[in-house]
């Protein structure tokens, strides 16, 4: 800073430094980062090999997107199955509902499944949290038809988005696994 070397403060919204003149980041580059250095750097590229965590992590990729399979095709079986309409009667809705907890309790068992859908479909979970709860207070005092027909729409709103989330989470994870390879 003593004057025999040119420093400039090219900090976006920093602060002046004293006795640095002033510029943008943008200006900066231009005016000193004209060298095109892109024929030295490939000509030093050589073969490096993967790294054996690669290996692991491709695997992982792997394995967590057949994970994302097995709920995308549990949705559309449970979509299938159970054509869910608002006209099913009382029984066809306690299967599916009973079904669907049986659903939740395999993601619930796939703890860092689940932490990457609810980061994916964050509102749907609130959604489903919130109307969760809601059913929950209702279980003191309700009507069982009442709770039923609650919960039954529940399910149905969450089953169409666990089924988008897994298709979506599914198909980046094989995309990053497929880039590694």
């Amino acid at each position: 800073m003593n004057g025999q070397t040119s420093i400039y403060n090219a900090t976006e919204g920093g602060l002046p430094i004293s006795g640095a003149p002033n510029i943008t980041l943008r200006e900066a580059i231009n005016t000193f980062c004209s060298d095109n250095n892109r024929s030295r750097i490939n000509a030093l590229s050589i073969y490096v090999p993967k790294p054996k965590q690669l290996e692991t992590i491709h695997s992982e990729l792997i394995k967590q997107s057949e994970i994302f399979d097995k709920i995308s095709q549990n949705t559309q079986k449970m979509q299938s199955t159970y054509r869910v309409s608002d006209a099913m009667t009382d029984d066809l809705k306690k299967k599916f509902v009973g079904k669907m907890d049986k659903f939740y309790q395999f993601i619930l068992d796939q703890p860092d499944t689940l932490k990457l859908m609810q980061g994916y479909s964050y509102l749907g979970f609130i959604e489903w949290n919130q109307e969760s709860s809601r059913i929950s207070l209702k279980e003191t005092m309700g009507e069982e038809s009442e709770i039923l027909a609650d919960k039954f729409i529940r399910d149905k709103k969450i089953l169409d988005i666990l089924g988008e989330t897994a298709d979506s989470l599914r198909n980046a994870f094989k995309k990053m696994a497929s880039e590694i390879n």
